[in-house]
């Protein structure tokens, strides 16, 4: 079940942007479809958890801050690799010019 939610979640995201990138000039930095994509990734860092819990029955917090440094570590690895360069070309969160 979070498998298919952390899909349509990413999913949602980009469709959204898409709209957005069609029906304007240019597309609003932060956007709506932002929420969308940040919202993936508690949803990624509970799928780890969701399957260790499956097999493993019984209370585990271990496994969920191993499943936490996961979806943290993808985060900040996202973050460098796309959003850094937002922030280096000095381009404004507005938009404007």
């Amino acid at each position: 079940m979070v498998r298919r939610r952390t899909s349509t979640s990413f999913l949602t995201a980009d469709i959204i942007y898409y709209v957005l990138e069609l029906t304007m000039e240019e597309p609003p930095v932060p956007s709506i479809a932002d929420f969308s994509c940040l919202l993936m990734y508690p949803l990624m860092i509970a799928r780890p958890h969701q399957l260790v819990r499956h097999h493993l029955p019984g209370r585990d917090g271990a496994s969920f801050i191993d499943a936490a440094v996961v979806g943290i570590s993808m985060f900040g690895a996202l973050w460098v690799l796309y959003v850094d360069d937002v922030f280096i070309c000095g381009r404004p969160l507005d938009g404007s010019r």
